[in-house]
């Protein structure tokens, strides 16, 4: 019983502290009310009633059972969440109430003034001023009428006591209409307020987890998702959210984050939408203009997800960067669940949602591009080991092709005091050591000091060079580097000689084999030509002896029977 009553009386509509205190508010005005008409249908109190009204019992009862039932209807709406109405409703069973007994005569009766003012402070707590003003106003008109419906009967003692008490009761029910009304602007005024205290909250918490979702380097997807729990974690009235990304260049909205159950299987199905399309989300992926259903039964467009039944309100914003880059999507289970205060702070969250995706997007592009970079540098340095590994290796063989060609003059020891040189090809230890070791070496060798140093080319060494120094003679601290420096450019003159005289080689054999190819033009017949070649080739190769077939060699069985050709 006590809970099938509390049931009857359920507040799990109302999430703000005011909007429960004024459902309570409402639900005690229809018990009292029922109540108390209820004991006016008792048969003695009905009977007097009915004389007093001049009307048939029966008739009474009607009447009362009819704002009952509409009583009863206020209370079912304040149920569903719809206050406003159901105060609205239970301001007019008041007044209607309060009319039938003042203009039925029963001025002294207190159900008639009970009623009237009960109306008047329902009204004052439950609707905005101005409709509380209007009750207000219809509750003056009501008392003006009933207290001058038979004023012209009474003898001037009691028209005097029916004014004064007129002007007290019109100045009671304006003052009371008056100080609910105040009572529930300063209600709204602390609900408007701790809102924004939670709006502000809100943001702050919000936008540190995305900026904390950043900072992290977390991917897109991670950043939706837990912006898509922290909004149904602080917005009661919100049962699922959903955030949408449109790439760049599609015309389909991916769906990327969602909450509950139903967010996991959504997500499971990769679900998307077209832009443009007929659903919520198409239409303001299209139009980039956000989207409030404050009641979707209402909705002549808008179609429940089979998923997403218990949908009532709506909201959906766009993600706007350069165009719409994703949706953010909120719905509620409540109807009007979002306020002016909830649409503001939602389109901040969404604003700080472009930054943080922008952001990640961003950061990403610059790691990728980082990694191709890297990719690419790893591959030129790999390239230009390979070129130099080649190139060290073409230039060792040039230069070991081109010592055998100087063999007379690759080897030199030169007296600086007599000037005579000495063409030997001898390697003291000194230059072995630098050779081997390709750096400068100093030594001391009889008492003398002895630098060797290598000759370098490309980073390989093709010689060495031997310095003999006075006795007793010191380098300086710059000597080294300088020696260095010598061998190097003397391994550069060396290349450059090298390449002069491999290019002047060349040159040769070119103009060798051209005029080879110009007197075998000038040539008559097969066998001058061959002659002719066989004499060029022999004054080019200084060769012996010069053997020119034609055709191909004959095969085995073909061999015996075969004459030996003549030179």
């Amino acid at each position: 019983m006590r809970k099938s009553f509390l049931s009857l009386l359920s507040l799990s509509s109302y999430t703000a502290p005011f909007q429960r205190w004024q459902a309570v508010a409402l639900y005690a005005g229809v018990l009292l009310y029922g109540l108390s008409r209820l004991l006016l249908l008792l048969p003695d109190t009905l009977s007097q009633t009915a004389n007093h009204l001049g009307w048939e019992q029966v008739e009474v009862a009607l009447v009362y059972g009819l704002l009952l039932a509409a009583a009863g209807s206020a209370l079912a709406l304040a149920r569903r969440g719809s206050l406003k109405l159901a105060g609205s409703v239970l301001a007019g069973v008041m007044l209607l109430d309060g009319a039938l007994f003042l203009l039925g005569g029963m001025w002294d009766w207190p159900y008639s003034w009970a009623g009237l003012w009960i109306g008047v402070a329902l009204g004052g707590l439950l609707l905005e001023e101005q409709e509380s003003a209007v009750v207000a106003a219809c509750a003056v008109a009501v008392i003006t009428l009933g207290s001058f419906k038979d004023f012209g009967s009474l003898d001037i003692n009691a028209q005097n006591e029916r004014f004064v008490a007129y002007l007290v009761l019109v100045l009671w029910s304006l003052g009371l209409a008056g100080i609910t009304a105040l009572v529930a602007r300063g209600g709204r005024l602390a609900v408007r307020l701790a809102r924004l205290q939670e709006t502000s909250r809100r943001l702050v918490e919000i936008g540190g987890q995305i900026t904390q979702q950043f900072i992290t380097r977390q991917g897109v997807d991670d950043l939706l998702q837990q912006v898509a729990s922290d909004i149904s974690q602080h917005f009661e009235a919100v049962y699922h959210v959903q955030l949408y990304i449109i790439e760049p260049g599609s015309h389909r909205v991916e769906l990327r984050a969602a909450t509950g159950a139903v967010g996991e299987q959504l997500l499971e199905q990769e679900y998307e939408l077209d832009v443009g399309g007929l659903s919520t989300v198409g239409r303001v992926a299209l139009s980039g203009e956000t989207l409030l259903i404050p009641n979707t039964s209402r909705d002549p467009v808008h179609k429940l997800h089979p998923l997403l039944l218990e949908t009532r309100s709506e909201l959906v914003i766009p993600l706007v960067a350069d165009g719409v880059i994703g949706i953010l999507d909120v719905q509620s289970a409540q109807v009007d669940a979002f306020s002016p205060a909830d649409v503001a702070s939602l389109k901040a969250i969404a604003d700080q949602i472009v930054m943080g995706v922008d952001g990640l997007r961003l950061h990403q592009s610059v790691q990728r591009i980082k990694r191709e970079n890297q990719a690419l540098y790893h591959q030129t340095q790999s390239s230009l080991r390979e070129i130099e590994r080649l190139n060290y290796q073409l230039t060792g063989h040039a230069w070991a092709d081109y010592l055998r060609l100087q063999a007379d003059s690759t080897a030199m020891t030169l007296n600086l005091e007599t000037g005579q040189a000495e063409f030997d090809a001898v390697w003291t230890d000194t230059l072995k050591q630098a050779i081997s070791g390709q750096e400068v070496i100093t030594k001391t060798v009889d008492g003398r000091q002895v630098v060797a140093l290598p000759i370098v080319v490309r980073n390989g060494t093709i010689g060495a060079m031997e310095f003999e120094l006075e006795p007793g003679a010191e380098l300086p601290d710059s000597a080294l580097d300088l020696i260095a420096a010598v061998g190097q450019r003397l391994g550069l003159a060396m290349e450059n000689r090298r390449l002069f005289d491999e290019t002047q080689r060349v040159a040769q054999r070119e103009a060798l084999i051209n005029d080879i190819g110009t007197e075998l033009q000038a040539a008559t017949g097969i066998e001058a030509i061959i002659r002719q070649a066989a004499r060029q080739l022999q004054d080019a190769l200084t060769a012996q002896q010069v053997t020119i077939r034609l055709g191909t060699p004959p095969t085995p069985a073909e061999q015996p029977v075969q004459e030996k050709s003549q030179p």
